[in-house]
């Protein structure tokens, strides 16, 4: 899609994410918590190497995500046939079937995105666009349910985002504390 309708460059597109990856990002109370809640339950040895639960997280604290910024760059280097039938898709199909999963790498080489026009809608005085989801939310699994008149009961995925952005919350000196409503 991005090729087709983007003026910029994959590579460029790429560009913000790296660095975010790169320099890292403040954490905030909710991912302390959830990291340490989590810690048990998860049993793949890379999300605790990546996201060390043990290591006395703060709010606020730097999470500098190196190996993601290393895939994007490959990504923005190669293009997408780096994820869909080259070097990641196989690590990633490995992985994939190590755990389960049934994800081959020739899925990845043969699937073809399907461009669909997204559904309008009208919430609180502004138009929106959702893409038309057609699995996960029990009583839709089919693409005919996805009808104009039962906008209301789709996923709760529109927000009013006059009410309900997320803004960081610095203190006087400075330091990041946590998002605030």
């Amino acid at each position: 899609m991005q090729s087709r309708f983007g003026k910029l460059s994959f590579a460029d597109v790429l560009q913000p994410a790296i660095k975010l990856a790169t320099d890292g990002y403040p954490i905030s109370k909710f991912f302390v918590a959830e990291t340490i809640d989590h810690a048990d339950r998860i049993k793949d040895p890379e999300w605790h190497r990546v996201f060390r639960p043990n290591s006395g997280w703060k709010p606020g604290d730097i999470l500098k995500l190196t190996d993601l910024a290393g895939t994007l760059n490959k990504i923005a280097e190669e293009g997408i046939g780096y994820l869909y039938g080259g070097e990641l898709g196989a690590k990633l199909t490995q992985h994939m079937e190590s755990v389960g999963g049934v994800i081959s790498i020739n899925d990845l080489e043969t699937v073809e995105p399907i461009l669909e026009v997204p559904v309008k809608a009208t919430y609180r005085d502004h138009l929106v666009h959702v893409l038309a989801l057609v699995i996960g939310h029990r009583g839709f699994e089919r693409r005919d349910h996805w009808r104009q008149e039962h906008r209301h009961q789709r996923p709760h995925v529109i927000r009013d985002g006059r009410d309900y952005r997320l803004r960081p919350h610095y203190e006087r000196d400075g330091r990041y504390q946590q998002y605030r409503r």
